[in-house]
């Protein structure tokens, strides 16, 4: 009943399967999910549902340049306002914590404003990178081919 001894997997101590092919849990490469949206005459736009480096750095800027124009307002206005209002230290861990919103948030933020200029949302999928995910959009949508052509 007790186990005496140092703990260890069963089966000589090896913790994956023989003939080191992958268990279920461990398939490889990292997958994200993609939200495609699409409007007539244009390409689709595919965000990541992940935290934005960009958004994080460069705050309104990132916002701007993907489009969304009142966000970028409302974030350029919280930093200032922050900046302003608070003393030294707390100032400095304001423009943090606003930072790190806007990274978990910037993708959020963009879908937002795709929505609010008449993009229409296409589907979701799994990808490893963009090309993948556009790529499984047209598999599982292939009456998109068509209508990004005409």
């Amino acid at each position: 009943m007790l186990q005496v001894g140092r703990a260890r997997a069963a089966h000589g101590g090896r913790g994956r399967p023989a003939g080191g092919q992958r268990d279920s849990l461990h398939q490889g490469g990292v997958v994200t999910i993609w939200t495609a949206y699409l409007r007539q005459g244009r390409p689709p736009v595919l965000v990541p549902e992940t935290f934005s480096w960009g958004a994080a750095l460069f705050g309104p800027l990132w916002l701007a340049v993907h489009g969304a124009w009142i966000a970028a307002v409302l974030a350029l206005c919280a930093g200032l306002a922050l900046g302003l209002a608070l003393p030294a230290p707390a100032g400095t861990l304001a423009a943090l914590a606003l930072a790190w919103f806007l990274g978990l948030t910037g993708q959020d933020l963009r879908r937002w404003s795709l929505e609010q200029r008449g993009w229409r949302l296409a589907g979701v999928v799994a990808a490893p990178d963009d090309d993948g995910a556009l790529a499984r959009l047209l598999e599982g949508r292939p009456e998109l081919i068509a209508e990004a052509v005409a």
